[in-house]
């Protein structure tokens, strides 16, 4: 019988869930099917769940997830709980429940965070942007003053701002399905695979230019009203 795998992989905010099969075959033809009929109580999720079979017996669903959420996405569906009790491991794009109680590797990744060539925040913005920041920081206390920001990398800063504005919302990254899966996988014994590191992720968003950086922050100040909005919309789908 083919063993299976739930695997979490994760695309910014959007990410996707599967249960995927052991076995190894040569070209396989694989057939995807999409799942429509999953049960759903009035306050759970619903979700976008897709099956592929392989010709060895392994199977493959993904689901389409997201980092945040509320309790009302809870319960699962029964399609979607039976798929990942009859998985033998759980693979995520990383263990952020483990990075969490690592104090180590979290003061090991400090170095991905902030400058540490003698620049500040305010060199790597544009005097726009640097005014939206300010503004926005004179209306929404994020637990950090512009000075304190200094150090911090774009990335950073942007980030710390979305983690503050999806709170406000009503969402938690403990309503996470990367992190609800985790946290039962944990309690049951399942085995957990990363299928990457935080500190890959980290090196990767390092090496992008400072204007990439700059329009995720500029936007996500123009658009900052929007995001409450943004994720009862994906977790409605």
């Amino acid at each position: 019988m083919a063993k299976r795998l739930l695997a979490i992989l994760f695309v910014f905010i959007v990410i996707f869930t599967a249960l995927t099969g052991c076995d190894r075959v040569e070209k396989p033809a694989i057939t995807t099917v999409a799942v429509t009929d999953m049960p759903s109580s009035p306050n759970g999720s619903r979700g976008l769940l897709w099956e592929v079979t392989a010709p060895g017996g392994g199977k493959l669903y993904l689901l389409g997830t997201i980092h945040v959420g509320d309790e009302g996405m809870l319960p699962f569906s029964e399609t979607l709980v039976s798929a990942f009790n009859a998985s033998d491991a759980l693979v995520v794009e990383c263990d952020v429940i483990a990075y969490e109680k690592d104090l180590v590797a979290q003061l090991s990744l400090m170095k991905y965070m902030v400058y540490d060539d003698g620049t500040t925040l305010a060199g790597h913005l544009s005097p726009g942007v640097y005014a939206k920041l300010e503004g926005f920081l004179a209306e929404n206390d994020i637990g950090f003053s512009l000075p304190m920001l200094q150090m911090f990398n774009v990335l950073t800063v942007s980030q710390l701002i979305e983690v503050y504005l999806y709170e406000q919302a009503g969402f938690t990254g403990d309503y996470g399905i990367d992190t609800l899966f985790l946290k039962q996988a944990k309690d049951l014994g399942i085995r957990i695979i990363e299928a990457e590191s935080v500190e890959f992720q980290m090196r990767m968003f390092e090496g992008l230019p400072d204007r990439t950086m700059e329009l995720y922050l500029d936007d996500l100040l123009d658009n900052h009203a929007e995001i409450g909005g943004l994720v009862t919309d994906m977790i409605d789908l």
